[in-house]
């Protein structure tokens, strides 16, 4: 209704941009089927001669509203409706993105959580395995030459061929002694003397007990023997245990090594496990007992001589001699044994 309001040509013309496409639309076609109830309420002075410049007016803020809808409607001042509505969907709009920014805020903190605790972690297993690997070398340095053992293995992997001795230490070739007149006694005596390893290894765990022999008077000519508890060595059972295995892998390398050529390449695999066994069992005594005594270092150095001068002579030669080394150097380790005894002792009556 429009009632109690004239609206003139220009009012018109400057309202038409608040009327919708719809309205102007109804509003061109009820003039133009109308024109003779125009005038009930027409303002003064409108005829219906007037009706096409209205029209034209209505058509021209028609084309204004559907050229610039963005525009009108950015002017809140203008449309109170549309200013309620576009507060609305503004706060609506402004919930959604803080609950959006407040979730990813969240999700960021969790993940930045998650990710210190597994650095925190790493930095805890890596600070444990540099404390442990610091702790096994200051302690276990001894056993690095068992390494040689496993190399026969990773070689075959590696390569497809079996591991052989370096040319610089390289295993002597024994499988004539097989064909030699005396095989059965120097091959026989040669393994043999391995037995030297085991008795030295159950003299250290306290198995052999320790004999005493005097004479009882100058005068009677009476041997007298005493035996007594064992050294002592029982609290430390890796003394005797290590010279026990040194002694098997002896035997092992020293038997294919003597009974024929085709067992050439297994000989040469447990040359690699006899040198890993007996070098790591040197530097655990020498971890243990520190540098041996005179004594000791005599023993020692009398086997040395026969094993680096072993095969200079042929495989007979070889044989006898390399036994020689056997003796010593089992000798050698109980002597030092006794040596590491001595100085806990020393060194209990000083304190």
């Amino acid at each position: 209704m429009m009632t109690g309001r004239r609206i003139g040509i220009t009012g018109i013309d400057n309202q038409c941009p608040r009327i919708s496409r719809v309205t102007a639309t109804c509003l061109l076609a009820f003039l133009a089927l109308a024109p003779q109830h125009v005038s009930s309420f027409a303002p003064s002075g409108f005829h219906p001669r007037q009706l096409p410049r209205l029209a034209s007016r209505i058509a021209h803020a028609e084309n204004k509203l559907s050229l610039q809808p963005a525009d009108r409607c950015r002017r809140p001042s203008q449309h109170p409706l549309y200013e309620s509505t576009s507060c609305l969907y503004s706060s609506t709009s402004d919930e959604s993105l803080q609950r959006s920014l407040l979730e990813t805020r969240l999700e960021i903190e969790r993940k930045s959580k998650q990710t210190q605790s597994l650095f925190q972690h790493l930095k805890t297993i890596v600070s444990a395995s540099l404390v442990g690997a610091r702790f096994a070398i200051s302690t276990s340095w001894w056993c690095f030459p068992f390494t040689l053992t496993v190399y026969p293995l990773f070689h075959f992997l590696a390569s497809g061929k079996p591991a052989t001795s370096p040319s610089f230490w390289s295993m002597p070739i024994l499988s004539s002694l097989i064909h030699s007149p005396s095989a059965g006694v120097v091959i026989g005596g040669f393994l043999l003397s391995n037995i030297s390893y085991f008795l030295s290894g159950l003299y250290l765990l306290d198995v052999i007990p320790r004999l005493d022999v005097r004479w009882e008077a100058p005068s009677k000519r009476k041997l007298t023997v005493k035996t007594e508890p064992g050294p002592g060595f029982r609290d430390n059972p890796l003394l005797g245990i290590m010279v026990i295995l040194c002694g098997v892998c002896s035997v092992f390398y020293h038997t294919f090594q003597t009974i024929g050529p085709q067992y050439h390449a297994v000989a040469e695999t447990f040359f690699y496990i006899d040198h890993g066994f007996a070098i790591s069992t040197i530097l655990y005594f020498l971890s243990l007992f520190g540098v041996p005594s005179r004594k000791t270092m005599a023993i020692g150095s009398a086997g040395l001589l026969m094993l680096a001068t072993g095969g200079l002579r042929g495989a007979e030669a070889y044989a006898w001699i390399h036994s020689l080394w056997h003796f010593f150097s089992a000798g050698a380790s109980v002597s030092w044994a006794h040596d590491g005894l001595k100085r806990s002792g020393e060194d209990e009556s000083s304190s």
